[in-house]
């Protein structure tokens, strides 16, 4: 290996937990600023955790009797949903992306190489042009707005993936390569291109910026309590209970409950079981107007008692923990039967693969996508039916937080946390937080915002 290489790699494995640790502590300082960005919960969970956890899978694309061309989830796919993501929610369209997708592209294919025996390289300092040229595209096509950070990171994937892999996958098939786009986490740069061509603007932003409120209008409420805003603290105390109760119809409606008007409190509060008071202090609370700071106080409280009365009725239809293990076998059972089918018909051994791994390119091909088969197949199933066919047969659905259908970005994002589900001696840690939480969630329904319900 040469000094080049060895020098690149150093840096790089620094550059990915420093990279890593300020998005996230600039994620967790000002959310509601990353949000603006297009950096939701989902994307950063997969961006933060999906991205490392992912590393140890590949996904075949490429499977031939001489070659098998993987592209790696955590470095590689998963950055690709995120650009795709923020792309799409920011509604920048291809003809603003492609000029900056070519730039980048061009960049990256002239600033890296091919390596026999180690894959895609680029040498330091070279490495970090692509993701420059990226930054500088945003600058010129989104003038320096919040839209520019999602497109230097979006382009900057983008680029890297094609210029510096997908342009040299006729080559590297010709060779018979055994190997993964992004499977050397870091040294072709596909992970930490994006990183590096949105934060300089992240910073700009980051510190320009003083600290925003939050999502949840409760918290909102006793912010502005402390603050002395009791007018504002009183408005958010009235939304914290609206959001609640309008999420909740969703979720009785989706149930099969009949709504004649779009907001019918009563009703709820009926399938509710709410006795009188409850629904007196609510109708009150939505009708006060003005008051003192013990009439603010109260209404915080007030706002506070009704959500958590809600959200206890509601716990009724979340999923018990023995219902999703029950239903998690039968898709594991589902996705073993075609690989245990594939092998037997074959009469392959792993001791046969374990002698000469390169002679059965093909067999180790669908060993990879037995590894990665339950992030696309539950990724997609989720996404598009909201359930998987296990949870089909035990009545339940993936529903966001907010109890409408989950995004395909939602579904990556909850599933990517599998894979950490896995590392954390093989799901105890998220059966522990399914038996113990209050909504039933594991780590990935933590990163994707989702709750698996009875359905």
């Amino acid at each position: 290996m040469s000094l080049k290489v060895v020098l690149s790699t150093a840096v790089t494995i620094v550059l990915l937990p420093v990279m890593a640790t300020v998005f996230y502590i600039g994620y967790i300082h000002k959310r509601e600023l990353f949000e603006r960005f297009g950096f939701e919960t989902p994307e950063t969970g997969m961006i933060l955790i999906g991205s490392i956890a992912g590393l140890v899978v590949d996904i075949p694309v490429v499977v031939s009797k001489r070659a098998l061309l993987n592209i790696n989830l955590g470095g590689a796919l998963i950055p690709v949903i995120v650009g795709g993501s923020l792309l799409h929610k920011k509604n920048i369209g291809l003809k603003r992306v492609i000029p900056g997708v070519a730039v980048v592209a061009a960049a990256a294919y002239y600033f890296s190489r091919l390596e026999p025996e180690l894959g895609i390289v680029s040498d330091f300092p070279f490495f970090f042009i692509p993701s420059l040229a990226a930054l500088s595209m945003a600058l010129v096509m989104e003038r320096g707005g919040y839209d520019s950070i999602p497109y230097a990171y979006s382009t900057a994937v983008f680029g890297v993936i094609i210029g510096a892999d997908v342009i040299r996958i006729p080559v590297l098939v010709n060779m018979g390569i055994l190997g993964s786009i992004g499977g050397a986490g870091m040294m072709d740069l596909v992970y930490l291109s994006g990183l590096i061509a949105c934060m300089p603007l992240i910073l700009y932003y980051h510190f320009r910026t003083p600290v925003g409120g939050s999502r949840d209008p409760l918290d909102e409420s006793l912010r502005k309590l402390r603050e002395g805003d009791l007018q504002d603290a009183l408005l958010n105390a009235k939304k914290a209970v609206r959001k609640e109760i309008a999420a909740t119809r969703r979720l009785l409606k989706k149930n099969g409950y009949a709504f004649e008007e779009e907001t019918e409190e009563n009703k709820v509060f009926e399938l509710l079981s709410f006795d009188r008071y409850k629904r007196e202090d609510y109708f009150t609370l939505m009708g006060s107007k003005k008051g003192g700071k013990d009439f603010a106080h109260k209404a915080f409280y007030t706002a506070r008692l009704i959500r958590s009365a809600v959200r206890r009725r509601v716990k009724d239809l979340y999923t018990a923990l023995g219902n999703r293990m029950i239903a998690y076998l039968i898709d594991i059972g589902i996705l073993f039967v075609p690989f245990v089918f594939f092998f037997i018909t074959r009469e392959v051994g792993l001791a046969e693969i374990t002698q000469d791994p390169m002679s059965y390119p093909v067999v180790l091909g669908v060993l990879s996508l037995f590894i990665s088969i339950q992030f696309l197949y539950f990724t997609v199933m989720e996404w598009y039916f909201g359930r998987s066919i296990g949870k089909m047969a035990m009545g339940l659905k993936v529903f966001s937080d907010d109890y409408t259908d989950i995004s395909f970005v939602q579904s990556a994002a909850r599933n990517s946390g599998r894979y950490v589900d896995i590392v954390l001696f093989f799901y105890l840690v998220s059966i522990v937080l399914i038996s113990k939480g209050e909504e039933n969630r594991r780590i990935g329904d933590y990163l994707g915002e989702t709750k698996v319900m009875k359905k």
